[in-house]
């Protein structure tokens, strides 16, 4: 059976947590918060995308049945953003053909899986079906764990993800995430921005974090990233 959602889930902000088909949330999220509700259509998934149009918040994601809503807070949006920043700064540096398509839908047509990540970056190299190719996503999850969004990239054949989070003490956690056969393997070293690293990426978005002004972290990534660029032939 189909779970009801109206509207006052995108509405009341009284509510967080998770619920169940049994335990439908009757207000929206806080803050940082999300809900997982099983048994859901793929009809109510798009209507929920219908009623939020071209905002950005709430971010939803489907796979198979079970639909979640997340209303990220500030702090998950400044990570992220910084995380594109840095992309894009090795984009230019290494002379990378890609674009970044912010929180961009993905739906599947066959109504088994759709989501919004926080970030995606796309080639601006088509495949066969006339779409631009995945490059990287970035997915951020600071205040709780969510739904497992691996399957939802693997669809899509992401080559790389990275997900990133924080930790009690305010420091920054990366993992990355590399196709491997139909799904993803962890890796130490970026595979699409080689030989950018786990510990390079969390370096770059800590400081940042920590209050670097932004002028001086750029230059910073700047001169780190002409120092490290592929050679002439290589992929980058």
């Amino acid at each position: 059976m189909d779970t009801k959602i109206t509207p006052d889930v995108l509405t009341d902000k009284r509510w967080h947590g998770a619920a169940d088909a049994g335990d439908l949330p009757r207000s929206a999220l806080i803050e940082g918060g999300y809900v997982l509700i099983p048994n859901t259509s793929w009809a109510t998934y798009e209507s929920m995308l219908s009623d939020k149009g071209d905002n950005s918040m709430p971010r939803l994601a489907y796979l198979n049945g079970i639909l979640e809503i997340r209303m990220p807070g500030a702090e998950h949006e400044q990570l992220h953003r910084i995380a594109a920043m840095l992309v894009e700064l090795l984009l230019v540096t290494w002379d990378i053909d890609a674009e970044d398509y912010g929180g961009m839908t993905h739906n599947r047509g066959d109504g088994s899986k759709g989501f919004e990540p926080d970030t995606c970056f796309f080639l601006n190299l088509q495949v066969p079906d006339g779409s631009n190719a995945p490059f990287l996503a970035i997915e951020t999850d600071i205040t709780s764990p969510s739904l497992q969004k691996l399957p939802l990239y693997a669809a899509w054949e992401y080559p790389e993800l990275w997900r990133l989070g924080v930790t009690t003490k305010g420091e920054v956690v990366t993992t990355i995430y590399v196709r491997h056969d139909k799904g993803y393997i962890e890796s130490a070293t970026s595979v699409v921005l080689a030989p950018l690293t786990q510990e390079e990426i969390e370096g770059f978005l800590q400081t940042r974090i920590n209050g670097e002004r932004k002028a001086a972290w750029i230059n910073r990534v700047n001169a780190w990233a002409t120092g490290a660029r592929p050679n002439e032939g290589e992929p980058a």
